[in-house]
């Protein structure tokens, strides 16, 4: 299989790296928030959320530049089984991440409330998304099989991550449309905290968590918050025990864009 294509390049250049979500508005200690109990005091929670999401989203964008940018060099050739494990993991945060948007907006609160309903937010908080999960899972499944096979494209993979600029494009718009006036309009702060904290905890329960914790520490610019990712003391406890029983992860560390101080020994 052929690792450089002069016209994938051409074609692709315009399209990655692509650009992140500003997330440098929200001073968390100044609002006394905290991640990992999502939300401390006054709005703090209801405020948060446009930038949680940015964050997360940022740690995709940036993994799926980061997957560009390895692609197209020739130095991959030497290690493609592992960067092929490491994309179909960022692959399957992707589609979890997906999911997890679409739980929260959609699941009722305590009181009934669906944010994503025309009196809230409106359907612009919930992009249809429908093509790009479709591309997503074409890539992990073709991933998978090179894996298996030993196989590498170069062109192929570029191709396989066209949707980039259009998931960019409505993750943008997603978070635009998130209006924090409206949320504390409308919505109890204690039921944004309940309603995150359920988020977190399934979006946690639906990825493996040896990849997941030090993926996003990795991938996440801790200049725009030195508190996020949300993990709590006892996960830092037991990622030491899971990263042992899912050992084969540590192949895709190299390929993380820092490294992971929760990988970090002792």
């Amino acid at each position: 299989m052929t690792c450089g294509s002069d016209v994938a390049l051409e074609s692709m250049e315009y399209v990655f790296p692509q650009s992140t979500l500003d997330t440098a508005g929200f001073d968390a200690d100044a609002h006394d928030y905290d991640y990992a109990d999502c939300g401390t005091r006054r709005n703090s929670a209801r405020r948060a959320i446009p930038y949680e999401m940015g964050f997360m989203k940022n740690v995709l964008l940036r993994a799926l530049n980061n997957i560009y940018s390895l692609g197209v060099s020739d130095d991959i050739m030497t290690q493609k089984a592992e960067f092929e494990k490491y994309i179909v993991g960022v692959c399957g945060v992707l589609l979890v991440h997906i999911q997890g948007d679409i739980n929260f907006f959609t699941t009722p609160s305590q009181s009934g409330i669906v944010l994503s309903d025309e009196a809230v937010l409106g359907n612009e908080c919930l992009p249809e998304l429908k093509d790009i999960v479709e591309d997503v899972k074409r890539l992990q499944e073709v991933l998978r099989g090179w894996v298996e096979s030993g196989d590498y494209d170069s062109s192929q993979l570029l191709d396989l991550l066209a949707f980039g600029p259009d998931l960019a494009k409505r993750m943008h718009a997603q978070v635009n449309a998130v209006d924090v006036d409206r949320l504390i309009e409308v919505v109890d702060e204690e039921e944004v905290k309940e309603m995150l904290s359920a988020n977190v905890e399934w979006f946690a329960g639906h990825n493996d968590l040896p990849f997941l914790i030090p993926f996003l520490q990795a991938h996440h610019d801790i200049e725009t918050s030195s508190h996020w990712p949300p993990i709590t003391e006892e996960g830092r406890q037991v990622l030491p025990v899971l990263a042992e029983q899912y050992a084969g992860y540590v192949d895709t560390l190299p390929f993380f864009t820092q490294p992971s101080p929760l990988m970090a020994p002792g």
